[in-house]
């Protein structure tokens, strides 16, 4: 004891045990009471006691007991055994294995351990976490670890797996996994193999990253370069049409005011004036072909009032040659824009015509607010300055054939049309109209679920 202590027994005999490593008078006090219990029986197993030293240092010591007694006496007899480096690296161990399940939760990275022999499979924590799994309930293994892949991932993943275990490959694959909330998680997976002196493998080891948000930005990242390239294109045809219909509409000018001219200078009874009645007819379709095409490129003049959105909405149903019903539902609050009432009646008018010309049986035209947060905004096709706030949007859905990604990505080109010659403006101009009025624009559609197109336009404030 003089070698735990640092006391010499006479010191202790002169001072008392109790007195000399326990300064503390509660900590003596407990010790006393202790020392009471085991007299009575009750021994002690191991149990842990910090004691302060000669020197000032402390250490633990772990004490067991064992009650001795004759006719005479009743002694307890202990067995003390220092366990201060032992507390230690085990204090070591826990504060190292601390730090290690901090770094994995803030890098998203759980590890695994595969004892190949066996089966066992093994978890850290935050690999649990990644799969949304309550370690105390979920027991991991090679089949329910292969059951949690996406089911377009698990044949890859077994590919992968086997080249390891037969050819020694490396292990490092990218692949999606199914949560509980049946969410999707992106993980990177890289691991090492252990193989016995014979070469058969006995142990998988690794670690899996969570690389979900990193897969989201990269995909983000695409979509906007691709909606930045079809801006460009979209803008450059813009720009080229916007220049033709600008130079042709001062053509135009020229030819119907001759026509005028020369039918203010016939007789009246003149069978000339019958041949141009056909030159002021199709100049004023090509007249109104150049406004379609100066709406789209953005070149029109805007006259901006208050526009009841309802009321205009109402007055395009009944223009609108319908063999079918529209069914209209205009919400419950007024809807009122600073807009110009011819461009917004066009943009309307042209949605409606599309929907009805490309639908089975059934049109359905809504109208209505919606908050757009930033992260709705990235999602739509055209989103022009859009900021988070509340907007009104116009909604037409028809339940027709439905578009292809290949003609949806061309849907809002210039005289792209699936249906006949001469058609293909409808949507340019709308598309044109929501630009120069400051709104986004978003559509869906594939073959055989129809179409919704929605368009998004600033309230009046």
């Amino acid at each position: 004891m003089t070698e735990l202590t640092g006391y010499t027994m006479a010191e202790i005999n002169q001072v008392g045990w109790y007195q000399t490593i326990y300064p503390d008078a509660a900590t003596r006090k407990r010790a006393e009471h202790r020392r009471e219990q085991s007299l009575a029986g009750d021994d002690m197993r191991q149990e842990e006691w910090s004691i302060i030293r000669k020197d000032g240092t402390s250490r633990v010591l772990a004490i067991s007991t064992s009650r001795v007694s004759d006719a005479d006496h009743t002694a307890a007899v202990a067995f003390v055994t220092d366990v201060t480096d032992r507390k230690r690296a085990e204090e070591a161990l826990r504060a190292s294995e601390s730090r290690l399940a901090m770094a994995q939760r803030l890098a998203r990275m759980g590890s695994f351990d595969w004892d190949i022999a066996s089966g066992k499979v093994w978890w850290s924590d935050e690999l649990y976490r990644i799969y949304g799994r309550d370690p105390t309930t979920f027991h991991p293994t090679l089949d329910t670890f292969l059951a949690l892949m996406h089911p377009d991932d698990a044949e890859s993943m077994k590919t992968h797996l086997q080249r390891t275990l037969q050819e020694n490959a490396p292990f490092s694959h990218e692949l999606r996994i199914i949560r509980p909330d049946g969410s999707i998680r992106w993980k990177r997976t890289a691991s090492v193999l252990d193989r016995d002196l014979q070469g058969t493998p006995v142990r998988l080891r690794g670690i899996c990253q969570d690389i979900t948000e990193a897969k989201q930005a990269a995909e983000h990242e695409r979509v906007l370069e691709e909606q930045l390239g079809e801006a460009r294109r979209l803008e450059s045809i813009g720009v080229l049409a916007g220049g033709i219909a600008h130079e042709f509409n001062n053509l135009l000018t020229a030819i119907l005011g001759h026509a005028e001219l020369i039918e203010t200078e016939l007789p009246a009874d003149s069978t000339t004036r019958e041949h141009l009645l056909p030159i002021r007819d199709a100049g004023g379709r090509a007249a109104e072909l150049c406004r379609r095409m100066l709406a789209y490129a953005g070149k029109s003049r805007l006259i901006l009032a208050k526009v009841d959105l309802e009321k205009l909405a109402r007055e395009a149903i009944l223009q609108t040659r319908a063999e079918m019903p529209i069914h209209f539902d205009p919400g419950s609050s007024e809807k009122v824009l600073n807009g110009d009432v011819e461009q917004l009646r066009q943009l309307i008018g042209n949605l409606l015509a599309n929907a009805v010309e490309g639908s089975g049986n059934n049109v359905q035209f809504n109208l209505g607010f919606e908050f757009l947060d930033a992260k709705a905004i990235r999602r739509l096709y055209f989103a022009g300055a859009l900021v988070p706030r509340e907007y009104v949007f116009v909604e037409v859905q028809d339940d027709g054939p439905g578009m292809s990604e290949a003609i949806l990505a061309r849907a809002f080109e210039p005289f792209f049309s699936t249906k006949f010659p001469g058609r293909g403006l409808g949507l340019p101009v709308v598309l044109g109209v929501v630009r120069v009025h400051g709104g986004g624009l978003h559509i869906e559609s594939s073959p055989g679920t129809g179409t919704t197109v929605r368009v998004y336009l600033p309230s009046a404030d």
